[in-house]
Protein backbone atom coordinates (compact mmCIF):
# COMPACT_ATOMS: atom_id res chain seq x y z
CA UNK A 1 0.00 0.00 0.00
CA UNK A 2 1.37 3.58 -1.16
CA UNK A 3 -0.81 5.67 0.73
CA UNK A 4 -2.36 5.24 5.05
CA UNK A 5 -5.72 3.44 5.02
CA UNK A 6 -8.42 5.43 5.93
CA UNK A 7 -8.77 3.68 9.37
CA UNK A 8 -4.92 4.66 10.28
CA UNK A 9 -5.70 8.55 9.43
CA UNK A 10 -9.16 7.99 11.29
CA UNK A 11 -6.95 6.69 14.51
CA UNK A 12 -4.82 9.77 14.39
CA UNK A 13 -7.22 12.37 13.38
CA UNK A 14 -9.26 11.06 17.02
CA UNK A 15 -5.68 11.11 18.81
CA UNK A 16 -4.99 14.96 17.74
CA UNK A 17 -8.22 15.86 18.36
CA UNK A 18 -8.61 14.29 22.28
CA UNK A 19 -4.76 15.60 22.91
CA UNK A 20 -5.62 18.65 21.83
CA UNK A 21 -9.59 18.71 23.64
CA UNK A 22 -7.24 17.77 27.06
CA UNK A 23 -4.64 20.45 26.34
CA UNK A 24 -6.59 23.81 25.77
CA UNK A 25 -9.29 22.74 28.43
CA UNK A 26 -7.36 21.88 31.36
CA UNK A 27 -5.38 24.27 33.79
CA UNK A 28 -3.35 21.67 35.07
CA UNK A 29 0.16 22.17 33.96
CA UNK A 30 1.13 18.45 34.57
CA UNK A 31 -1.86 17.41 32.80
CA UNK A 32 -0.89 19.31 29.52
CA UNK A 33 2.47 18.20 30.17
CA UNK A 34 1.76 14.56 30.06
CA UNK A 35 -0.40 15.47 26.86
CA UNK A 36 2.59 16.70 24.90
CA UNK A 37 4.76 13.95 25.66
CA UNK A 38 2.72 11.10 24.67
CA UNK A 39 1.99 13.43 21.37
CA UNK A 40 5.72 13.22 21.07
CA UNK A 41 5.89 9.28 22.24
CA UNK A 42 3.58 8.79 18.94
CA UNK A 43 4.64 10.64 16.34
CA UNK A 44 8.09 9.58 17.20
CA UNK A 45 6.62 5.93 17.13
CA UNK A 46 5.01 6.95 13.82
CA UNK A 47 7.87 8.31 11.94
CA UNK A 48 10.05 4.90 12.60
CA UNK A 49 6.66 3.25 11.41
CA UNK A 50 7.03 5.04 8.34
CA UNK A 51 11.15 4.57 8.09
CA UNK A 52 10.92 0.66 8.42
CA UNK A 53 8.14 0.31 6.22
CA UNK A 54 10.37 2.68 3.52
CA UNK A 55 12.97 0.71 3.67
CA UNK A 56 10.62 -2.73 3.03
CA UNK A 57 8.88 -0.95 -0.09
CA UNK A 58 12.94 -0.19 -1.35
Amino acid sequence: MKYPSIAALAIIAVFLLFNGVVFFTTSSETAQLLVLLSSLAFFGLLLIGVKKRHEQNS
